[in-house]
């Protein structure tokens, strides 16, 4: 994962570090992403990264607490 985080850094100016390193993380144990931020959500698509926005968090979550 240092490696990849490395190789995307360089390429990355406008994602946060912390940010880009949660994305590398969850692709890497194959969960969704939790993001607001456009740019974010444009990276994790163009690499395989499953992304959810707050909206879609909440919606989850209102869906198990009736379910």
């Amino acid at each position: 994962m240092i490696k990849e985080y490395e190789e995307k850094k360089i390429k990355l100016r406008n994602i946060h570090a912390g940010e880009l390193t949660s994305i590398l993380l969850s692709k890497r144990e194959g969960m969704a992403f939790v993001t607001n931020d456009s740019k974010a959500k444009r990276f994790c698509e163009e690499n395989g990264v499953e992304w959810l926005d707050i909206v879609d968090l909440l919606r989850f979550m209102l869906s198990e607490t009736y379910a």
